[in-house]
């Protein structure tokens, strides 16, 4: 059986997300650094998340949640997820807390990292998600894996 894999920061949503929520809480120019780091090379993805989430973390987890479930999508692969969920699943490096009720409304399973949470406002990072582990999990079980995504932080789970 086929099990699509779809990654969502920029994938699903029309935007990533990341640069959204920083603009809208003024963190824009720390954030773009440590993008700009990552995409050089500079950095690891796992490093630069934390770093932005450290940024990011005081911004009650409420807020962002609302912001990301207005994120603009892409309604035809939606529709496609919506149309076959039982296989298809969402695979975001993003925090479970600011994007399960985007997931919700995409209408599938997630894999994402995991933060702790207290008094709406985000402690720590408890798990940063690999994607290719997600992906040789989906193939463990004999599922043919198709992995779509459109950044480097997708290379390692597209080439498992």
């Amino acid at each position: 059986m086929q099990k699509f894999l779809f990654d969502l920061d920029g994938t699903l949503t029309q935007v990533e997300t990341l640069p959204i929520i920083a603009r809208e809480f003024g963190f824009d120019s720390e954030i773009e650094i440590l993008t700009r780091q990552t995409i050089d090379g500079q950095i690891s993805f796992a490093e630069s998340f934390s770093r932005r989430v450290e940024l990011l973390k005081k911004i009650p987890v409420s807020e962002v949640a609302n912001l990301l479930e207005k994120i603009p999508i892409h309604e035809k692969l939606v529709q496609f997820i919506q149309e076959n969920s039982d296989r298809c699943s969402i695979v975001t490096g993003n925090l479970d807390v600011w994007i399960d009720r985007l997931c919700a409304k995409i209408g599938c399973e997630f894999f994402s990292s995991i933060a702790r949470v207290s008094k709406d406002q985000i402690v720590e990072i408890e798990e940063i998600i690999r994607k290719d582990s997600i992906v040789k999990n989906f193939q463990s079980q004999k599922k043919f894996v198709i992995y779509i995504g459109d950044g480097a932080n997708d290379f390692d789970a597209m080439k498992s």
